[in-house]
């Protein structure tokens, strides 16, 4: 592969409903990406993010999962290490078309187990959250499920220490 050019400007879009701010590294300003929106970034910029670990960049595994930023250039993604052939792994973005697409799963308990494992970030929350008041999906046992993991309700079958309920 051969170098990346470092001037070279490339789309980061912001996966989530959240606006997002960091303090620039090669520049000295922070940027802002409003939610849902793309901005132009210098590969250097970028790439400088991701060694500094950016959250917003690296996501929850240092390689991308779960990031509020996709970067629309593969050249820079594999160099970041988000996406490589030899492994056959691609960055795992979790969209508003991702969440959408969750609740078309049939039974509930891989609804709950999907959903736990998808929905990590705060970005990802506040995606579920306006998904499910604008009213894009209409399925109301998962809705329900939704809501009730939102709200730190979905618990595995453990009883809260404490007195047992009044009878």
């Amino acid at each position: 592969m051969e170098q990346l050019d470092l001037l070279k400007k490339v789309n980061v879009r912001n996966v989530t409903n959240v606006d997002t701010y960091f303090r620039c590294i090669e520049r000295p300003f922070d940027a802002k990406v409003a939610k849902k929106s793309k901005v132009l970034f210098a590969v250097g910029e970028i790439m400088s993010q991701i060694y500094a670990g950016n959250i917003d960049f690296v996501g929850t595994d240092g390689k991308g999962s779960h990031a509020t930023f996709y970067i629309e250039d593969a050249d820079v993604r594999r160099e970041a290490g988000f996406d490589s052939e030899e492994e056959k792994r691609t960055q795992e973005i979790v969209d508003e078309k991702a969440i959408i697409d969750m609740f078309k799963i049939t039974q509930n308990d891989v609804f709950i187990k999907t959903l736990k494992s998808k929905i990590i970030t705060i970005g990802e929350k506040h995606t579920l959250r306006e998904i499910l008041a604008s009213g894009k999906v209409n399925e109301h046992d998962k809705i329900s499920i939704a809501h009730k993991y939102l709200l730190g309700e979905l618990i595995e079958a453990k009883k809260k220490p404490g007195r047992p309920p009044k009878e």
